[in-house]
């Protein structure tokens, strides 16, 4: 038999078994999240960064066995099997050599999933909770201890990751076939075995396949009997192939009741009109209005994403031409937030075009600022402060109250509102703030909608048919929800609690219309998980009814491929006199070049045909 590399003394697993399954009774430290070195921090950064950049469809999370996928070493590595099976696909390796339960679930913890949406979390996690510490004598956690860690893993991924479907895999055989960690091994899978669910939790265990008949581990699989050499890692490979293959297909399943058709406007550029683009310059979040002449609409845009200088220009043919880029005032060049233009009219019947610039996140020494123009844009004035408050997206929508005064929507991450303002454990809140004077000045706001664990932000507002209810339409930031709604009857002194709306609403910056016979066109962008749409510019058509039942609605419209995940769909949206449909954005329309700002229009009517005709 073959000589143990690895042998442990034998008092100290007497010591061991005499505890039992509490390490002395004392906390269990594989349920208590830990970071460790400064190198190890680094990785964890470059993790929390990779996040930031990409959206895998499939995570890999785990220890060295994990980390050494892509390790260019026969012995003990599968870079050439990770090339050949994972290179080119949506695919991040999060493992890091030497971790333990605590210590994947402190990266979990700080960032290294927030933001993204895998369609399949690979969890191998454990090996290093067995056996003892560096002193040869102390023993790192129980086999029950060690469940415990992975359960709370697995527990904080479905948390944080609810659309995910988790692929756990059994630990790997360790040791010779007498090794105490053998058997510690086989306890912890016998017990995670039982986490399988067969929904989103699906337990894997191809440990077998490393081993000999005699149970001792194939030197040519794992020749140090514990991390696969190229050979076991082609193992690996081939035994999650159909089920990783599976669950990919899960993931990306819409349930029956949300599915709902699709028309494709994406190819059909002779809808398109490209109205900016500047080489290696990103030109980002949209506004339009509409005057009332029908035919004159006005943009303004950053020149960066969501802050930069403004951009104004004019079309006088309903968006078909536009001028060139219009001198503005100084201080709109000192602009920190995403431009929103709104038409006002005062008591007097005085009107007014007001664009607003909100302060970004946690910016306290910024307020909410706003132009004003009293010629239809001809001239406007400087930026100048709306009251003593700031505000994310300000102002994201605006609505006509029935008394004639305006109401006003934003968000906030309670960081831009006095301290005693705020509201304890809440992510962000939904403001409201009202205007008297047909826009010159602006109430304090108040909070009207607040969530315990979602991240709700950037209100649509919108009017029942009958104009008696007001809806906001609120994406939802952390991801781990469907978009929401709220209500109100009262001309929004009282709201509904935030509802979940379908999967065919969820996105990012609702901008809804009616059209001309009375059903709603609503832009976003599009971030619902499982989505054949996900990250494109889209369009919704349905009722107000829709929304008020929590329909799917009645089909959707993808108006252009966006080439980077979820980065487009600011949408202005306006309703010719004969109905059609103008839609602008900005958005990564080719790969590899900064967005830039588009227009689509279409009627509804067409839509409808295409839909019926199959045309897509």
């Amino acid at each position: 038999m073959r000589i143990n590399s690895y042998r442990i003394p034998a008092l100290a697993w007497l010591v061991w078994l005499c505890v039992g399954a509490s390490t002395t009774g004392l906390a269990n430290t594989a349920v208590a999240p830990v970071p460790r070195d400064a190198k190890w921090l680094e990785r964890h950064e470059q993790f929390v960064s990779r996040a930031k950049q990409d959206d895998p469809d499939v995570l890999f999370l785990g220890d060295s066995i994990t980390d050494y996928w892509e390790r260019a070493d026969k012995k003990k590595g599968g870079s050439e099997i990770w090339s050949r099976d994972f290179a080119g696909r949506r695919v991040l390796n999060f493992g890091i050599a030497a971790d333990r339960t605590q210590h994947l679930l402190w990266r979990l913890q700080h960032g290294e999933i927030d933001g993204i949406h895998p369609k399949v979390v690979m969890l191998l996690i454990g090996t290093n909770n067995t056996g003892l510490e560096n002193d040869n004598l102390t023993p790192r956690s129980t086999p029950e201890e060690t469940v415990e860690g992975i359960t709370a893993i697995v527990r904080l991924l479905r948390e944080k990751l609810p659309e995910s479907r988790l692929l756990l895999l059994a630990l790997f055989p360790r040791g010779e076939p007498m090794d105490p960690r053998r058997k510690q091994v086989a306890q912890i899978n016998a017990r995670i075995s039982q986490l399988h669910d067969g929904q989103f939790i699906h337990y894997l265990d191809f440990g077998p396949a490393f081993l000999l008949p005699d149970g001792t581990i194939a030197p040519e699989l794992m020749p140090d009997l514990l991390h696969p050499s190229e050979k076991g890692y082609e193992i690996w490979s081939r035994s999650i192939k159909e089920p990783l293959a599976k669950l990919l297909s899960a993931g990306s399943a819409v349930a029956e009741s949300e599915r709902i058709p699709l028309v494709d406007l994406s190819s059909d550029v002779s809808r398109r009109v490209v109205i900016d683009r500047e080489p290696g310059q990103y030109l980002g979040h949209t506004s339009t209005l509409l005057l009332e002449d029908g035919a004159t609409m006005l943009l303004v845009y950053p020149k960066g994403h969501a802050r930069g200088p403004i951009v104004y220009r004019r079309s006088s043919d309903q968006g078909l031409t536009w001028s060139d880029r219009l001198p503005t005032p100084s201080s709109w060049s000192t602009s920190v937030e995403v431009p929103t233009l709104f038409r006002t009219v005062d008591a007097q019947g005085k009107k007014r075009v007001v664009m607003f610039s909100g302060t970004g996140a946690g910016n306290r020494s910024l307020t909410v600022r706003m132009a004003i123009s009293e010629n239809d844009g001809g001239t406007w004035s400087e930026l100048r402060s709306v009251g003593d408050f700031g505000g994310i997206a300000a102002m994201s929508s605006m609505i006509r109250l029935a008394d004639g005064g305006y109401m006003a929507f934003f968000h906030d991450d309670m960081k831009n509102l006095d301290p005693g303002e705020t509201i304890a454990g809440k992510r962000a809140g939904v403001l409201k703030t009202i205007s008297r004077d047909g826009g010159l000045s602006w109430s304090r706001p108040e909070i009207i909608a607040t969530h315990s664990r979602a991240f709700l932000c950037e209100p649509g507002a919108l009017r029942s048919p009958d104009g008696r209810q007001i809806a906001l339409l609120l994406r939802e930031n952390s991801r781990q929800f469907h978009s929401f709604v709220i209500f109100s009857n009262d001309e929004g002194a009282s709201w509904t609690a935030p509802r979940e709306l379908p999967l065919a609403l969820t996105g990012d910056r609702h901008v809804a219309k009616y059209t001309l016979d009375g059903r709603l066109f609503i832009a976003f962008r599009d971030t619902g998980r499982g989505s054949p749409t996900y990250g494109d510019w889209v369009g919704w058509v349905g009722t107000y009814k829709d929304i008020l039942a929590g329909h799917s609605g009645q089909y959707r419209v993808r108006l252009m491929h966006n080439t980077k995940t979820i980065d487009c769909g600011y949408s202005g949206v306006e309703v010719l006199a004969d109905g059609t449909v103008v839609a602008t954005t900005y958005g990564h329309w080719d790969s590899n070049e900064a967005p830039y700002i588009v227009n689509v229009r279409f009627k509804l009517a067409e839509l409808d045909r295409k839909l019926s005709a199959g045309t897509n």
